[in-house]
């Protein structure tokens, strides 16, 4: 390589500032060929032309630099944009499908479960007290109140979740046809309480 006249020997702070790169990068191109005098001690003439001639290779490979100075592939980033792209694709897609919801959604319907399984429990009592009065045995009680807790969760594993209501996309702007409404179940009537 030419030497330059009157060009000065730096360390490795000065020149990764001359070529506004980190010290750990001027590391790496050392490593990938750029030209040093002794340790720690860089020509600044031969490393300014080393490095001008190492990103001109970098472009003629169809590369780029990122923030940092580090050299990235074209093909790469694209490769990477395409998969984020098709990631997205698929999420929407499986959000129409229904198969996925969103974190809100999921929230609402455990607070919606959450609620429903306190209200169960919260009747237990009132529902045992009436079928245990009068009772000596301890082993029927602790029956009747099995039963009751089974009860209980017995309903809980019937209940299906409320999705929150959102209101429909339009259709026609998506080309789709309009899907068909699907009436409502009753709804089971409550059980009473019992009064005292």
């Amino acid at each position: 390589m030419v030497k330059l006249p009157g060009m000065a020997i730096v360390g490795p702070d000065k020149i990764a500032l001359a070529l506004n790169l980190t010290p750990q990068r001027i590391h790496q191109l050392v490593k990938a060929g750029m030209p040093k005098e002794g340790r720690a001690q860089y020509d600044i003439g031969q490393c300014l032309m080393w490095y001008v001639r190492y990103l001109q290779r970098s472009l003629g490979k169809k590369e780029g630099m990122d923030e940092e100075g580090e050299i990235t592939s074209i093909k790469a980033e694209r490769t990477r944009l395409l998969k984020a792209q098709a990631d997205a694709a698929e999420h929407e897609l499986a959000r129409k499908r229904g198969e996925v919801i969103s974190l809100s959604d999921y929230e609402l319907i455990i607070t919606d479960l959450i609620v429903q399984t306190r209200a169960q429990l919260l009747a237990l009592p009132a529902r045992a007290t009436t079928r245990v009065k009068g009772l000596d045995d301890p082993n029927l009680i602790e029956r009747v109140l099995s039963e009751e807790v089974r009860e209980a969760l017995k309903h809980l594993s019937k209940t299906v979740p409320r999705m929150p209501s959102r209101p429909d996309p339009d259709p026609a702007a998506e080309g789709e046809e309009p899907p068909v409404k699907r009436k409502a179940k009753p709804s089971r009537p409550r059980r009473k309480a019992a009064t005292k």
